[in-house]
């Protein structure tokens, strides 16, 4: 199910129990509301009687009541006040019966008692209710619509972006130099889903690059060979890395000698690179490294884990000392490699709580 019929029924399905319950609820409390209207009603038209009765010492006529009847009738005695929620009478004019609220009391006049019924109709409340009730309820259900509307064509402007990155994903491949472009977007998670996938693809980018180059090195294609000035070399790549090292707080010492090796310079490059971008990112943020070069060796160390790696599998294709560890270890495969064809004794150690690259020239 896709997202947005996913969203659009539970959408939906919250809504419409909102709905029901807020129906039922508003339409009891409607309802009360009127018939305390019309209670309050009933004992306005109590009062009055009362008062007409004390002030000209007899019962008012019905006529002069308005909408509400009023009977009354002789009693021998008082009899309890009640009030009828709802009581039918007969009307013979329209042959129907009629709906009424009742309020019946008993009152002593001129030594004597009477029952004092009086009689309200609840057709009109009962017709404001429904049709209070449904306007009410078209209201909401076009609020209802609307939102559905609405909601849909925001989550949709909302989402384009998202679509527009996965849908950039199938046509880009490996073979692009240039990652595939992603559309602006203000929303954070996008932005951060965007930075993600742009790290991602960097990094498999990465990776298949030295693929590559293994696959080129074990393939012997490095076959020139020219004096290289080593010293210059890591100078070079001192250089390069300086604003990385300085953003990751690391403490860089090079103690470097004058060195020239007969080998290829793309080999020694490449070695140079993977040796010092694999100190750089195993180090430790506010850590160390340090760079010797001699004339018969070159050592990288730099601070990292506490425990020593496991060297009889240090160098292997894809080894990686951490299962969390986004490096594909591959890296150390290469660096490996070239040694291997350059003729370069290659040798790892831990000491002193850091890992320690010795390279051993011929």
């Amino acid at each position: 199910m896709k997202l947005f019929a996913e969203y659009n029924r539970l959408n939906l399905t919250v809504m419409a129990a909102v709905l029901l319950f807020s129906g039922v609820v508003y339409y009891l409390l409607l309802n009360h509301i009127l018939i305390h209207e019309l209670d309050k009603d009933l004992m306005e038209k109590r009062q009055k009687i009362e008062a007409y009765a004390a002030k000209h010492a007899t019962l008012p006529a019905f006529e002069d009541l308005d909408d509400v009847q009023v009977f009354y009738a002789q009693v021998p005695s008082a009899a309890e006040e009640s009030l009828s929620a709802f009581v039918g009478r007969y009307d013979p004019e329209e042959a129907k019966v009629h709906g009424y609220r009742q309020l019946v009391y008993t009152q002593a006049f001129a030594g004597k008692y009477y029952r004092i019924t009086i009689f309200k109709p609840v057709e009109g409340v009962q017709t404001l209710l429904r049709v209070i009730t449904g306007i009410t309820f078209c209201a909401m259900l076009l609020i209802i619509g609307l939102s559905v509307l609405i909601n849909r064509m925001v989550l949709r402007k909302l989402w384009q972006p998202f679509y527009e990155m996965v849908g950039a994903l199938p046509s880009w491949s490996l073979s692009k130099k240039q990652p595939p472009s992603f559309p602006e977007t203000d929303v954070d998670e996008f932005i951060l889903l965007k930075d993600r996938l742009n790290a991602t693809i960097t990094r498999v980018q990465q990776e298949h690059r030295s693929l590559l180059q293994l696959a080129k090195i074990e393939h012997q294609q490095f076959c020139t060979v020219a004096p290289v000035n080593v010293k210059e070399k890591i100078e070079e790549k001192v250089q390069q890395l300086q604003a990385l090292w300085h953003h990751n707080n690391l403490e860089v010492t090079t103690r470097l000698q004058p060195v020239t090796l007969s080998t290829n310079p793309e080999l020694m490059d490449l070695l140079l690179n993977h040796l010092l971008n694999n100190a750089t990112r195993h180090n430790i943020p506010g850590g160390a490294l340090c760079i010797t070069l001699t004339p018969g060796c070159l050592t990288v160390e730099n601070t990292g884990g506490e425990k020593p790696l496991d060297d009889t599998r240090l160098f292997r294709r894809f080894y990686k000392e951490e299962q969390h560890n986004q490096n594909r270890g591959i890296g150390l495969s290469i660096i490996r490699e070239i040694c291997t064809q350059t003729g370069i004794t290659l040798k790892y150690s831990f000491a002193g709580q850091r890992h320690v690259f010795s390279l051993m020239f011929p």
